[in-house]
């Protein structure tokens, strides 16, 4: 997957000469996203102390959270039931 990404999603001519601009203007955007992300981890964090069963672990940075769920049947069944019953995307802990 890696060599796929490097070799084909590679950014375009037009990308790769606004990076200097992209780079100078970031700090917007950067905001954006702090705010956004932070937001997001206030709502679950409410929604988790709602309940028991589920508990996130302690973050280290990016935009993802990991969670502790009870082991009732596999992680990829949970992912797809998740996506079907209530819409919500989530990675089977076994891709990491």
């Amino acid at each position: 997957m890696e060599v796929i990404a490097d070799t084909y999603l590679s950014p375009n001519a037009p990308v790769q000469l606004a990076t200097p601009v992209f780079l100078e203007q970031r700090g917007g955007f950067q905001k954006q996203i702090i705010l956004r992300v932070r937001k997001n981890l206030a709502e679950m964090d409410r929604q988790l102390a709602l309940q028991k069963t589920c508990s996130r672990l302690l973050l280290e940075g990016g935009w993802y959270a990991i969670l502790r769920v009870p082991v009732n049947r596999s992680d990829e069944d949970l992912a797809i039931d998740l996506l079907e019953s209530r819409d919500v995307y989530v990675h089977p802990g076994h891709f990491f």
